[in-house]
């Protein structure tokens, strides 16, 4: 689905309970071309999350997930 301000603000509700955000670090980046796939460590105030993001060849966001990281 397309990246819309309702969408934002469930991301943002969802993720609420885990506070500021107080560092981003890149642990990977893949592929290059078409692809590529940039992994990521959030450290919130209560926690982390692995943000993995993928842009396309012209630098567009195309995908975003967030996972439990360990």
């Amino acid at each position: 689905g397309a990246l819309n301000p309702q969408l934002i603000q469930q991301v943002r509700t969802q993720l609420a309970p885990l506070g500021g955000i107080q560092k981003v670090t890149l642990i990977g980046r893949e592929g290059s071309g078409a692809r590529t796939v940039h992994t990521f460590v959030v450290k919130f105030e209560k926690g982390k999350l692995k943000a993995i993001l993928a842009t396309n060849a012209e630098g567009f966001l195309t995908d975003f997930l967030l996972q439990p990281y360990p």
